[in-house]
């Protein structure tokens, strides 16, 4: 079993078994805003900064633009509809995308699976989430596929924390791993900030730091 492998399988196994909510699509006619940017400690990569929001069309859609880069290159610019998969009764939480863009200047098809689970730790009430996507390059045919896996913490009604497993595969490329914890506090009603750190585990740059903004409206 590689690095990434095992660190997978060490944190499914902390989590297998906890209960009971997952993936949100947004109710109908609410929004959700993120801008974020990292900074990596040493001065030898660019600033990255993203931007996604999600707008509640229906009671089964959610639309969203999902836009990333540096200063010097854009990364990623991407629309997309997510429905909810199975009985939304059900402890366990499935939704799937589609989306349609540009990464990297190619044009790309992302489909996505987001799977997930909430459940309760003494007084503290989280969720879990594994959330993957597949890139397709329409005209190079070459596939990229990413997994999230996200375990939340509310600690109290206005603090959360956040771990994160990033992962990405590419044909012919190494693996990637890193790791990223956050906390994020509630500012005022409809507002977060997010204060987090990016660390690479496998194939990944060092240690990067990160500021976010979250905005519901």
């Amino acid at each position: 079993m590689g690095m990434r492998q095992l660190w997978l399988a060490i944190l499914w196994g902390m989590l297998t078994g906890t209960a009971q909510a997952g993936p949100w699509l947004r109710a109908t006619g609410e929004g959700f805003l993120s801008f974020s940017v990292e900074t990596p400690v040493s001065d030898s990569g660019p600033v990255f900064s993203s931007t996604y929001v999600e707008y509640g069309l229906s009671e089964r859609v959610t639309l969203g633009f999902d836009l990333g880069g540096s200063e010097d290159d854009l990364y990623k610019a991407i629309v997309f509809a997510k429905t909810r998969l199975g009985d939304p009764e059900k402890a366990l939480k499935m939704a799937m995308e589609l989306g349609v863009g540009v990464t990297e200047q190619d044009a790309v098809l992302r489909p996505g699976l987001s799977v997930g689970r909430g459940f309760s730790l003494g007084d503290w009430s989280g969720w879990m989430t594994i959330d993957t996507l597949a890139i397709f390059a329409i005209e190079t045919n070459d596939i990229d596929i990413t997994t999230d896996i996200t375990v939340g913490l509310n600690m109290s009604t206005r603090a959360k924390l956040m771990l994160q497993l990033q992962s990405g595969y590419r044909l012919m490329d190494p693996d990637y791993l890193k790791f990223a914890p956050s906390v994020v506090y509630e500012r005022k009603p409809g507002q977060h900030i997010e204060l987090g750190v990016l660390a690479g585990i496998d194939n990944a740059e060092d240690i990067a730091l990160k500021l976010g903004l979250w905005q519901s409206f």
